[in-house]
């Protein structure tokens, strides 16, 4: 946002997310707004200018502010006189808005709708891209936490295996020593002569 204002020199340059209520949370600004609104700033659904711009997902370009019954100032002390509103959207839908501000009339034409929203077109590839990485991660994630699990289930069942492996074994002892004795035992039957 920064960049973008210092780029262009606008006076004033606010980012703001969609809900699926069609309000708008401040996520990023530059310039005038600074010190008079923060971060999660909510702007009602339908209202002023990012409003329209939600509903319609169309561009909206005011050059006097002063004249556009959709403009409203927020009651902040900001001298905006010209905006310029874009949508950033997402498979058709309005998942944010990239909202541009002059201190003067007739600020903007058609180069900066434009440019305006190409740059709106970039935020969108940057948040697929984010949403994109933060689904990988939570599948990562998730896999790993169910690989964690399985080993820890495949150990404890290893470790019944061995503990039945070592019964079996002591068991299979006792059972040589007592087939050892019996046959011992007969053997001494059948070795002896009958008086």
């Amino acid at each position: 946002v920064d960049l973008i204002q210092r780029r262009f020199n606008y006076y004033g340059i606010l980012i703001c997310n969609v809900a699926s209520d069609g309000s708008a949370t401040l996520q990023a600004q530059a310039g005038a707004y600074k010190g008079h609104l923060k971060k999660g700033f909510r702007f009602p659904s339908g209202q002023g200018i990012t409003g329209w711009v939600i509903a319609h997902k169309r561009s909206y370009l005011s050059n006097d502010v002063s004249m556009d019954k959709n403009f409203t100032n927020l009651s902040v002390p900001v001298r905006t006189r010209s905006e310029l509103c874009v949508p950033v959207l997402r498979d058709g839908a309005a998942i944010a808005t990239l909202n541009v501000e002059s201190d003067s009339l007739a600020a903007f034409g058609t180069d900066d709708v434009a440019t305006m929203e190409a740059v709106a077109s970039q935020i969108a590839v940057a948040v697929e891209n984010r949403r994109l990485y933060q689904e990988a991660r939570s599948f990562s994630e998730k896999l790993q936490k169910a690989v964690f699990e399985k080993t820890l289930e495949l150990r404890r069942a290893h470790e019944r295996i061995v503990e039945q492996q070592q019964l079996l074994q002591k068991e299979n002892r006792a059972l040589k020593t007592l087939v050892t004795q019996e046959s011992a035992t007969k053997l001494d039957f059948v070795g002896q002569s009958a008086p």
